[in-house]
């Protein structure tokens, strides 16, 4: 159970992600709220439930605002397409 408000709670809490495995990595993609998030694999926690590792996100709302910054990114998902 959260203890947000649907209106308060995080994007994580209230919108299924599309799931992409990567390796020893997971993406998960909130299309609805923009954000892209690279986790280290899922474990089992302690209550026995699957738990995504630690992550780190991208705003993409935010980013589009950014060409400078929208730019580099493309520049480095490119290069993960040449190697």
């Amino acid at each position: 159970m959260s203890r947000y408000s649907d209106y308060n709670a995080p994007f994580w809490e209230t919108e299924k992600p599309v799931v992409f495995p990567a390796g020893r990595n997971v993406i998960r993609h909130y299309p609805n709220s923009g954000w892209v998030v690279a986790h280290q694999a899922d474990h089992v926690g302690r209550d026995s439930e699957v738990r995504p590792g630690r992550g780190v996100g991208i705003d993409l709302l935010s980013l589009r605002k950014d060409q400078q910054g929208l730019d580099r990114l493309i520049k480095i998902l490119e290069q993960l397409i040449e190697i």
